[in-house]
């Protein structure tokens, strides 16, 4: 149970995807630049008690996550690159440029899970704190074509974010055949719990929670 935990909490789920994003990286080194794929990732930090409190003295209630359920360990952080841009800003990175990154970020086994334009900025991911990365427990246990979905589903969401925010474009994620790939509003609407699995009683198979 453990492992599992270990694979879903927020800071790991960053860790294991910026690793994988740093292994690709490491694959074009030497070849032609593919680019950022995702805002820069620098390492973590554990903020003290010192500087947690300097922080809330400043900026009221932190919405930080502690390295478990004890109040008293240390606030982790990842140090990331600071991008000043709007979230979604096209002269700056255009809508066919996001589109291939976030289909990189896929072949290499790296889902977010949280496409919406809050985790944006200047046309760059900074948010991987929902991410399942390969390999994954979590995709392990699910059913094949619940898996295949869970994979996929970026894309649809992706697709909302943009007719959202009302940019005109033809540029689309997912293409018309796979419309059937479900959005953030059909999770929504249909109660299903993105963040959470029932497992059987084996452990070994799962499907998504209902509210």
């Amino acid at each position: 149970m453990m492992f599992f935990v270990g694979n879903v909490d927020p800071f790991f789920a960053e860790c294991r995807a910026y690793g994988k994003i740093d292994e690709f990286y490491k694959k074009h080194l030497g070849k032609k630049d593919p680019g950022l794929i995702a805002a820069r990732c620098y390492g973590y930090i554990y903020i003290t008690k010192e500087q947690e409190a300097n922080l809330r003295s400043q900026f009221g209630s932190l919405e930080c996550n502690h390295a478990n359920s004890d109040a008293d360990k240390q606030i982790r952080a990842l140090v990331k690159q600071f991008i000043p841009n709007e979230p979604i800003d096209t002269k700056v990175r255009s809508i066919r440029r996001m589109v291939k990154d976030l289909k990189t970020l896929q072949s290499i086994g790296v889902y977010p899970r949280d496409i919406c334009a809050r985790n944006y900025r200047g046309g760059l991911l900074v948010d991987f704190g929902m991410a399942l990365t390969e390999p994954s427990c979590v995709l392990n246990v699910l059913p094949e074509w619940m898996a295949r979905k869970e994979r996929k589903r970026d894309l649809g969401a992706f697709d909302e974010m943009i007719e959202e925010l009302g940019i005109n474009t033809s540029v689309r994620a997912v293409r018309t055949v796979d419309r059937q790939i479900r959005t953030r509003t059909e999770y929504t609407l249909y109660g299903l719990r993105d963040d959470f699995v029932e497992l059987d009683a084996s452990g070994k198979r799962a499907k998504t929670a209902r509210i």
